[in-house]
This record gives C-alpha cells, structure tokens and sequence, in this order.
C-alpha cells in the first residue's frame, strides 16, 4: 500500500489575473473546489483567495501527479461554474499554476494565511514565499 504525507498549498490565478472571483462566484467556488478535491481522492485542508487568484491546501492521493490534480480542479471547477452561474465573461483559470511542498511547522501559520487572504491583500501584508508562485506566472 503506498502512502504519502505531502500537503501541498497550490496556487493558481484566473485568466488575465481578471478579477472573476466575486462574492457570488466565491460561494459557489470553494465548495466546488472542497467537493472536487475529495472527489479525487485528495483531502483539502483550507481554501481562500481573492478576485483574482485561490491558495488551496490540500493532500493529494499518491497516485496523481501534481500537474493531474491541478489539471482536474481547474477543469472541473470552471466548467461547474459557467453551468451553474450566469456570468458577463466565461469563467476561466490561466494555463499556469504554483505548488509548494508545506513545511509541517507551517502549518498553522499557513491555514490562516489561507483563511484572511483578503485581509492580507487589503492591507498588503501578503507573505511573499507563499505568494511567489504567482509571480512565476505570467498572464
């Protein structure tokens, strides 16, 4: 039996950085994207954002690669969500994303980064290592 103890914070931003992420799709989104992760196999930990990008935490099953699951949840979630929401423009994920491995003794620290993203943004007392995956990512 394989097995894995890897928790992942995934980070990945809408196309163009459009600011897509509106309260109504937000509601819609995160359980989506909660449902989705079990569905697979993974189990998710903590999601947040803001308009423009998510920060997922998340373990997934030692049988997918990274570029799968990620694959996955972005399919999946952007086609739920023009199915389920009327929206001006399509919903839809840019081709990118980032992944780190998550220090165990980070954790904490992590899950309530993830929690107040907004606050963190509004403020802009964002944690740079935890936001430079999106830097590598180019619209």
């Amino acid at each position: 039996m394989s097995f894995s103890r890897l928790i992942y914070h995934v980070i990945f931003h809408t196309l163009d950085k459009r600011p897509l992420i509106t309260e109504s799709v937000e509601a819609r989104l995160y359980p989506i994207l909660s449902h989705l992760v079990l569905e697979y196999g993974g189990v998710q930990l903590a999601v947040g954002g803001v308009e423009s990008h998510i920060h997922l935490v998340c373990a997934m099953p030692v049988t997918a690669t990274p570029s799968q699951f990620v694959r996955y949840l972005k399919s999946a979630s952007s086609g739920r969500i023009n199915r389920t929401l009327s929206m001006k423009e399509p919903f839809r994920w840019h081709a990118g994303y980032g992944i780190l491995t998550v220090n165990p003794h980070d954790l904490t620290r992590l899950l309530q980064y993830v929690a107040k993203q907004k606050e963190h943004h509004d403020r802009r007392t964002t944690t740079p290592h935890w936001e430079a995956p999106l830097a590598n990512q180019s619209p």
